[in-house]
């Protein structure tokens, strides 16, 4: 066995896997009716259904990482860019 621990940083990954991903997944949830290409009503309904598939996907690649200081540029990356989104379409820049 090598002296290399399962899961290094435990405490950044716990960390990211909790309010990381959650305000991620909940920003891109907020911006993808500005990007998905589905009507009206879908618009709605369907960033509501893909929240938990995107929540899951990030929250389980933040846990199998191996390297957290790309874990966190990506979470940061996907918040600040859907947070764009969302105040282009919202008249706010």
């Amino acid at each position: 066995m090598s002296g290399e621990p399962l899961f290094p940083a435990p405490r950044s990954r716990v960390a990211g896997a909790t309010l990381g991903v959650l305000v991620a997944a909940v920003v891109m949830t907020a911006a993808m009716p500005a990007y998905l290409p589905f009507g009206q009503a879908n618009s709605i309904v369907l960033p509501i259904i893909f929240f938990p598939v995107t929540w899951l996907l990030l929250f389980l690649w933040t846990l199998f990482a191996k390297r957290m200081l790309l874990v966190w540029a990506s979470l940061v990356v996907l918040t600040v860019v859907n947070a764009l989104i969302i105040a282009n379409q919202t008249g706010a820049l």
